[in-house]
């Protein structure tokens, strides 16, 4: 229990006098650090063949994406019939401006696809299969 406290006391002493991210390696934000925003969604099987059939017909506004540099890379991950989150959308971005200031997606998909019509009827078919379900989003950075 002696051992215990001490241990607590020594790092609570470090973190006051170093900073926690001194302590977790966390430096300030870097502007040439990637990061992955990593989406994990919970689709009912019914569900999973019209998500692949969506995620092909919007291929075009992540590879747009690409073209103008908003994002650097992405993945879809699709697991058909186990797992609590059996679809994981990552997206790979330049930095952490641009998650926060960057265009949406949404406008990048005008570009992509100019027929309004076609990018509304995608749309209706993403929130169709996404109604309702569960999620969790997380941000990763990787460290070589």
């Amino acid at each position: 229990m002696k051992r215990l406290i001490t241990y607590l006391l020594m790092l609570s002493f470090m973190v006051f006098a170093c900073g926690v991210s001194d302590i977790l390696g966390q430096d300030q934000e870097d502007e040439d650090t990637p990061y992955w925003y990593v989406a994990e969604y919970q689709i009912p099987p019914q569900k999973m063949d019209s998500l692949r059939t969506l995620a092909k017909k919007s291929d075009p506004v992540y590879e747009m994406a690409i073209d103008e540099g908003y994002i650097l890379d992405y993945k879809e991950l699709f697991h058909h019939t186990g797992g609590e989150y059996n679809f994981v959308r990552m997206i790979k971005y330049p930095s952490w401006s641009v998650i926060e200031e960057g265009p949406e997606l949404g406008e990048v998909a005008e570009d992509a696809m100019p027929d309004k019509s076609k990018r509304q009827e995608i749309m209706k078919g993403f929130e169709w299969v996404f109604k309702g379900v569960q999620h969790k989003d997380n941000i990763y950075t990787v460290v070589e």
